[in-house]
């Protein structure tokens, strides 16, 4: 389930696959889950990979078999949920990497347009016409260019708020850590504290009893010798 988690918070589907970004990713996953204390993990980005594709295999023949028995949609568990979110997630990137698609092949058209036209006449005014084309085409790949460096501007933006929010998080569960470290050291130092004290006073009390118990002797000793003393006097 915390590979899950990973892989849903994670920008893991912004980037086509096979991808140096998408490859990156998938290394700060295997980075973060290994460097869990529990539970333990040893998992390369290979791994996960391989292991989330097995998961979503198993959860798409585990969803149609449900519902292809009870004719409807079965009720999900913790870990199918996870699944069914990283589905939609997947799902939700088609449109956008369709879109950027649909942009190249238009422009490709329009490049292609513009050699065609200055290849049909070598005269001066068509030849101006082709220069004033291919400067729209230039104008106009200047400008996807400049989308391009806003969208990356945006994203790195993204990516260092990210960041510093979980630097934040972290600094605050430190020192949520340290607190709680330094009550129970404090709470050890008094007890230690207190037992000391609770022995002391055990060994104050058996030195006043042992005193206590000696003069009791030595009365007792003086009554009897005194008694002694009466007797033979009385004989």
């Amino acid at each position: 389930m915390l590979f899950l988690r990973e892989v849903l918070v994670s920008d893991l589907f912004m980037y086509r696959k096979s991808s140096v970004e998408r490859g990156q990713v998938w290394e700060d996953i295997a980075d973060k889950l290994n460097a869990l204390e529990f539970p333990k993990f040893q998992v390369s980005q290979r791994y996960l990979r391989d292991e989330l594709n097995k998961l979503l295999k198993w959860f798409k023949k585990k969803d149609r078999e449900e519902i292809s028995a009870s004719g409807i949609d079965p009720e999900l568990d913790e870990k199918s949920k996870s699944l069914e979110e990283i589905l939609e997630k997947m799902e939700s990137t088609v449109p956008i990497n369709l879109s950027k698609k649909k942009k190249d092949d238009e422009d490709k058209h329009t490049a292609e347009e513009v050699r065609k036209l200055a290849m049909e006449t070598l005269g001066n005014t068509q030849k101006r016409k082709g220069e004033n084309a291919a400067e729209k085409v230039a104008i106009k790949k200047r400008r996807s260019g400049n989308e391009a460096v806003e969208f990356l501007k945006e994203r790195t933006q993204q990516e260092y708020e990210l960041r510093r929010a979980e630097i934040e998080a972290r600094k605050h569960s430190d020192e949520a850590s340290n607190k709680h470290l330094e009550q129970q050291q404090q709470f050890q130092a008094t007890l230690v504290q207190l037992l000391a004290q609770q022995q002391q006073d055990n060994t104050r009390q058996q030195e006043q009893q042992q005193q206590q118990n000696m003069l009791m002797m030595q009365q007792q000793q003086q009554i009897l010798t005194y008694l002694q003393q009466v007797s033979r006097k009385t004989q």
